[in-house]
C-alpha cells in the first residue's frame, strides 16, 4: 500500500512493470483474441472479460476515441487497452484479423 502525502489515504498501487504485450479493443473494429481463436467485436465488455479471465490480462485503460474524417462530423468509439505479462503465440497472419467498421451515418 502507498500512503498519499497530501491526504494520508492509502490505496492499492498497480504494478505494470512486467507488462510485455498490450492489445487494443475498440467498438469500431472486429478482431480476434491474440491468444486463442475467440472472435471480438460484438460487445466490448465481453471482449475485455475474455482477455482478463481467460488469459490473465490487466485492464490498463478504458476511454473514448474520436475518429475524424475530412468534411465529416467526428465519430466516437470506446477503446480498451489490456496488458499481458506474456506475448501471444506466433501464428499465421490470417488467424487474427482486424477490420475497421465504417462510421455510422
Amino acid at each position: 500500500m502507498v500512503e498519499c502525502p497530501m491526504t494520508g489515504d492509502t490505496e492499492a498501487k498497480m504494478d505494470i512493470s512486467n507488462i510485455k504485450y498490450t492489445y487494443k479493443l475498440s467498438t469500431v473494429e472486429h478482431s480476434g483474441c491474440p491468444f486463442c481463436r475467440q472472435s471480438f467485436g460484438v460487445a466490448l465488455d465481453w471482449d475485455i472479460n475474455h482477455l482478463l479471465q481467460s488469459h490473465g490480462g490487466v485492464l490498463l485503460h478504458v476511454g473514448s476515441q474520436s475518429l475524424n474524417s475530412e468534411g465529416e462530423p467526428p465519430y466516437y468509439s470506446q477503446v480498451a487497452l489490456v496488458g499481458f505479462e506474456t506475448e501471444p503465440p506466433a501464428r499465421e497472419p490470417s488467424a487474427v484479423f482486424s477490420t475497421q467498421i465504417p462510421p455510422k451515418q
